[in-house]
């Protein structure tokens, strides 16, 4: 399910929240921002979970300082930075 935060660290922390209320088998979040990352990743651990564990993968998405840091703490799989007419294709290969 995707869902819009406005890049905001706290609201991803509380719509994750949610969101494993509603799944609570899911395993892996793509978040649009590092920050964004990182609020999941408090959604994940306020349940008892450890990151980049069996327990659960979340991915950022910006290469910033912050989630190249986390990504060096294992706290994050992955940081990644594109042209914006990449994400357009990507979502045409997910589509598919």
């Amino acid at each position: 399910q995707s869902i819009p935060l406005n890049w905001n660290l706290n609201k991803a922390e509380d719509i994750t929240l949610k969101m494993l209320h509603r799944f609570p088998d899911a395993t892996i979040v793509w978040s649009a921002s590092d920050e964004m990352a990182e609020g999941a990743i408090k959604a994940f651990e306020s349940q008892g979970r450890k990151p980049c564990d069996i327990d659960f993968l979340v991915s950022g998405i910006d290469m910033s300082e912050f989630g190249l840091n986390n990504v060096l703490k294992k706290r994050t799989v992955g940081s990644a930075s594109m042209p914006l007419l990449s994400f357009a294709e990507l979502m045409i290969y997910v589509y598919d």
